[in-house]
């Protein structure tokens, strides 16, 4: 494949998602799926808090489910309030700020958690190899390719006119540049397509572990990735993926031609030195029509 396109990103490790834009709409990352939200509370003296906060009779473990995060987060507060009226002198652990723990020197004497499933929960135990199309909403046919990667850098290399999008991410600190791997792309053979995957022809990378909002409200400054789509990605052939709070691109979006792309995946070619490698290639078929 020829690079029309070359886009270096940099990950902490984790799964990386590649859909096209119809699909990626509809990505929650690491944001409540919608499924209830539980709240757990436990420690010392939970049977003293109010009758209306307690759910069960053990002396220790209360658990609450709420239909919306919004609800959780309000009936947890509640919950903690009243366990500062127990033990006033309890408080978090310095190195541990933003868990939900409190404790008097080494004691735990209360905790308050919640605990919701999310997109990358549900994917994660479904993935049964480091490349993977799964489909993560069912009722809008949303669905993406799930690469499991390490942490480091990474090149994304497009070749928009011949349909063809390669993520190579070497397994060591590469001596060769991004120009460099694009190039060793011309003449690299992949192994056999074992799957497939229809886009739209708007193709995005990014880390799973963040939602669509998170992409578009980072990138564009928009709500959603969908407003994006129509206001500021028009007629823009790609570009570089941001994630907050990180200074170097953690994707890439491109356009490609739409249909039925072919999925190659060699988790040690011979490439940068070695480094994991997916193809899509356009296969020439029909788009599919575009999830609502």
């Amino acid at each position: 494949m020829a690079a029309n396109l070359v886009f270096e990103y940099r990950t902490e490790g984790g799964t990386l998602l590649i859909a096209d834009a119809a699909s990626a709409a509809h990505w929650a990352g690491m944001q409540d799926d919608g499924s209830g939200v539980l709240v757990l509370y436990m420690g010392k003296d939970v049977h003293k808090l109010p009758k209306e906060l307690l759910q069960t009779s053990k002396a220790h473990r209360q658990l609450k489910k709420f239909a919306t995060l919004t609800e959780a987060e309000a009936f947890q507060e509640r919950v903690l309030a009243a366990f500062r009226k127990l033990h006033p002198q309890a408080a978090r652990l310095p190195r541990y700020e933003e868990a939900p723990l409190y404790y008097v020197g080494s004691e735990r004497i209360y905790s308050v958690e919640l605990r919701f499933s999310t997109m990358v929960d549900s994917v994660m135990k479904r993935l049964k190899s480091d490349a993977q199309v799964l489909a993560f909403d069912k009722q809008r046919k949303a669905q993406a390719l799930f690469v499991q990667q390490e942490g480091g850098s990474g090149v994304v290399v497009v070749d928009a006119e011949a349909g063809a999008l390669a993520v190579v991410k070497p397994h060591y600190s590469p001596e060769a540049s991004p120009a460099a791997i694009a190039k060793a792309l011309v003449t690299w053979r992949p192994s056999k397509a074992k799957a497939k995957i229809t886009l739209d022809g708007l193709v995005f990378v990014f880390q799973a572990a963040q939602s669509q909002a998170d992409v578009a409200r980072v990138n564009w400054k928009k709500a959603s990735l969908a407003q994006a789509v129509q206001s500021s990605l028009r007629g823009k052939l790609g570009g570089p993926l941001h994630v907050a709070d990180q200074a170097a691109p953690g994707g890439a979006f491109a356009r490609l031609p739409a249909g039925q792309y072919a999925i190659s995946y060699d988790a040690d070619a011979d490439i940068g030195g070695g480094a994991s490698v997916v193809r899509l290639s356009w296969t020439g078929t029909t788009p599919r029509v575009v999830v609502k």
